[in-house]
C-alpha cells in the first residue's frame, strides 16, 4: 500500500472516530437546541406530579394545625408549649376564616415549598429554570393548579413544562363548617361548653371533636383548644383541624 492510500485510510478512520464521538455526545446530551427525549419528559413529569401531590398533602396538614393559616403573623393566634394555632373566638369576636382565605393560605405554602421538588436527587442530571405558582380551589376536594412555566434542561437539550393538576380528598369545607357550628354554640354561653351540643355537631359531621381546656394555673390567658378529626379521610395519618377559643 502506497503512502497516499495509507493517508486516505487514516483520514477515513479519523472521520469515523470523530463521527462516533459526536454520536455518543448526541446520545448522552441530546442535539443542541432539541427537546428532551420522550422518556426524559415522562420521567420528569411523573416525578413532579407525585411530588406536587405530596406537597399538597403537607400543605393541608400544616394549615390544619394552625386553624387554616400558613402564617399566623397577622391573625389572632396563640403559642402554647411550642404549639400554635388561630383564635376563632376572642374578645367577643368570631375569627373563623372563609374557604377563600384558607385557599389563599394553601397557595402561599405551595408557592414557597413546591420548588423543593426540583431539588430532589431523583431529578439529578436535570436543570430547571423558572418557578411554579399555584392556584387553589376548595370545594368537596382541594384542587390545585400548578402553573409551571419552567424550562427543563439536560445537557444541551431542553423542554418546557406546562401545568400540573392535583385533586386531594381533604374535607377542609367540612372542618370550617363544623368549626363555625362549634363557635356559634360556644358564643351562647361563653366560658362553658354544652357537651351534648358538641357531640351532636360531631355526629352530624361524622367527625371527632376533642376539647382541651387550658386553665389559668397552667397558662395565661385561659383558653380552650378544639381538635377536629375526620373519621373517613386519611393520608399520612389523620388530618387534625385545630383552633382556640378564649375562656
Amino acid at each position: 500500500m502506497d503512502k497516499k492510500a495509507q493517508v486516505t485510510l487514516f483520514i477515513v478512520i479519523a472521520i469515523i472516530l470523530v463521527a462516533l464521538i459526536v454520536l455518543v455526545i448526541i446520545f448522552q446530551q441530546g442535539i443542541p437546541g432539541a427537546g428532551l427525549s420522550e422518556s426524559d419528559v415522562a420521567k420528569v413529569k411523573s416525578y413532579l406530579g407525585d411530588c406536587f401531590e405530596l406537597k399538597t398533602q403537607e400543605a393541608v396538614l400544616f394549615i390544619a394545625r394552625q386553624g387554616g393559616y400558613y402564617s399566623l403573623d397577622n391573625v389572632e393566634s396563640i403559642n402554647f408549649l411550642d404549639e400554635k394555632t388561630a383564635y376563632y373566638w376572642k374578645g367577643n369576636q368570631t375569627f373563623v376564616p372563609s374557604a377563600n382565605t384558607v385557599a389563599g393560605e394553601l397557595a402561599k405554602y405551595l408557592d414557597e415549598h413546591s420548588s423543593e421538588c426540583f431539588a430532589s436527587e431523583e431529578l439529578s442530571g436535570y436543570a430547571f429554570e423558572g418557578k411554579c405558582l399555584s392556584d387553589v380551589e376548595i370545594s368537596e376536594k382541594v384542587s390545585v393548579l400548578f402553573n409551571c412555566p419552567v424550562t427543563v434542561k439536560k445537557g444541551t437539550a431542553s423542554s418546557r413544562l406546562e401545568n400540573f393538576n392535583v385533586q386531594l380528598d381533604a374535607p377542609v369545607l367540612k372542618f370550617l363548617d363544623v368549626s363555625s357550628q362549634v363557635v356559634e354554640e360556644y358564643k351562647k354561653a361563653t366560658g362553658s361548653i354544652c357537651m351534648t351540643c358538641i357531640e351532636e355537631i360531631a355526629s352530624e359531621g361524622n367527625v371527632t371533636i376533642r376539647i382541651v381546656p387550658v386553665k389559668k394555673e397552667i397558662a395565661e390567658p385561659e383558653h380552650i383548644w378544639f381538635l377536629i378529626t375526620d373519621k373517613n379521610i386519611k393520608f399520612d395519618g389523620n388530618i387534625t383541624w385545630r383552633f382556640v377559643t378564649e375562656l
